[in-house]
């Protein structure tokens, strides 16, 4: 099973456990609780690893060269963008 077939898993079982048994005035309906899965659902995204991914920059060189040389650092950064990575945030911020 892949990664994202493992999520839709999760999410399907949390959608699921979403519903309370019975409404005592509507004895025959089923209701969808909707703050109760939002609830859960992202803690549960959060657990499998989601992250936000950001609009941004990959950071400028942390050092410069005394000879203003910082070629293999621009380089370096270029091959990172060009394989395709990008800037994520955590879905769920965490606690100091």
């Amino acid at each position: 099973m892949t990664k994202q077939e493992e999520i839709r898993e999760g999410i399907r079982r949390l959608i699921d456990g979403c519903y309370n048994a019975r409404n005592p005035d509507y004895p025959k309906l089923i209701a969808f609780q909707p703050m109760k899965f939002l609830n859960e659902i992202m803690p549960y995204l959060h657990s499998q690893g989601v992250v936000i991914k950001v609009d941004g920059e990959l950071p400028s060189s942390p050092f410069i060269e005394e000879s203003g040389d910082n070629n293999g650092f621009i380089v370096g950064r270029d091959f990172m963008l060009r394989a395709g990575y990008t800037a994520v945030i955590p879905l769920i911020k965490e606690s100091k």
